[in-house]
């Protein structure tokens, strides 16, 4: 599992990713569809944990325990003192209704549940939201709800089926999950945009590449020519696509695009 955190073309995928946020955060028209940066990371995550578990488990080596120990060593610590920090700040430049309000969205932040907090307060995209200092929260916290939720799943199941069985169940649970998203998205956008079961189909389709694709062997010439094709995808949603009844259908271009890289 090492040498799959430490690959430099996910390494360089994922500073892409955060690039792009980082603009479409600090200018908006600059690049519309930057805010793609966060389905990438939804797909990374899918691709290096859902493997993990799937080895683990057929190696007879996974620990739920140390599986979860391992999640809250590496996010805590940096949590911890960005939220701090944010704390500082609000402390100093915000007025105390402000304030009360950040308070809020620290204790939820820290349960990992801020996605829902966030959903109740406004939309993602709503200006009145982009002063919050802990807004990026969301998607941590759907992270963390897959990390709690997909493990116990995998084992759940992993008696009654092996080999492509649990693949097959993954497969199942990720169409339900974009099937709903695609519904969500026609009546209640934000809940589709914040909720972490209408993205979790995404960190499958992550999962299922990096079992499958170590069985299908791939020419280095086609490799080459998937990551450029997969790479000029992710440039120009980042550029064309808007927040407009997004998730939706649009989310299968940075999804897949990032898949095929």
């Amino acid at each position: 599992m090492k040498k799959n955190l430490f690959r430099p073309d996910i390494q360089g995928l994922r500073a892409f990713a955060v690039l792009i946020v980082v603009i479409y955060h600090i200018s908006p028209k600059l690049l519309p569809g930057g805010f793609i940066g966060v389905d990438v990371f939804f797909v990374i995550s899918g691709y290096l944990i859902i493997g993990q578990i799937l080895r683990g488990i057929e190696d007879k080596k996974f620990s739920l325990v140390e599986f979860y120990a391992h999640r809250i060593k590496r996010l805590y610590p940096a949590f911890f003192i960005m939220s701090l920090a944010t704390t500082l700040f609000a402390l100093i430049f915000f007025l105390p209704s402000e304030f009360s309000n950040y308070v809020r969205s620290l204790i939820y932040s820290y349960f990992y549940v801020s996605n829902f907090y966030f959903y109740t307060k406004s939309g993602y995209f709503d200006s009145e939201m982009q002063g919050s200092p802990l807004l990026h929260t969301w998607s941590l916290s759907v992270e963390e709800q897959f990390y709690l939720f997909m493990p116990l799943i995998i084992i759940a199941f992993s008696n009654f089926f092996r080999g492509r069985g649990i693949l097959l169940l993954l497969f199942f649970v990720g169409i339900l999950s974009f099937s709903y998203s695609l519904y969500l998205s026609s009546v209640n956008t934000n809940l589709a945009f914040f909720a972490s079961y209408t993205r979790f189909w995404q960190f499958i389709v992550g999962g299922l590449i990096s079992v499958l694709v170590t069985k299908i062997p791939l020419p280095d010439k086609l490799k080459g020519l998937s990551s450029v094709f997969s790479l000029t995808v992710l440039v120009i949603s980042a550029f064309l696509l808007n927040h407009n009844d997004f998730p939706g259908i649009k989310v299968l271009f940075p999804t897949l695009a990032t898949a095929v890289f």
